[in-house]
């Protein structure tokens, strides 16, 4: 995956996708991995564009244990 695939789908995809998933007009939140492509800032300039709040402050490892590579 790269920046710029990441930020085509989600300008071409992902708002199609989550209207078919969330039929209402419910807010709909983003939560994904750490993974740098995913992260650009034209991804997140799409998903503000296309109704999509990203979840930014999400952890990087689980709440159970301390990560191991932080």
């Amino acid at each position: 995956m790269t920046k710029a695939r990441y930020t085509w789908l989600v300008e071409h995809r992902m708002a199609e996708w989550t209207a078919d998933a969330f039929k209402d007009e419910r807010d709909v939140y983003v939560v994904q991995d750490h993974e740098r492509a995913l992260w650009g800032e034209e991804s997140k300039v799409e998903m503000r564009r296309n109704g999509l709040r990203l979840l930014e402050n999400y952890p990087k490892c689980s709440q159970e244990g301390a990560c191991r590579n932080p």
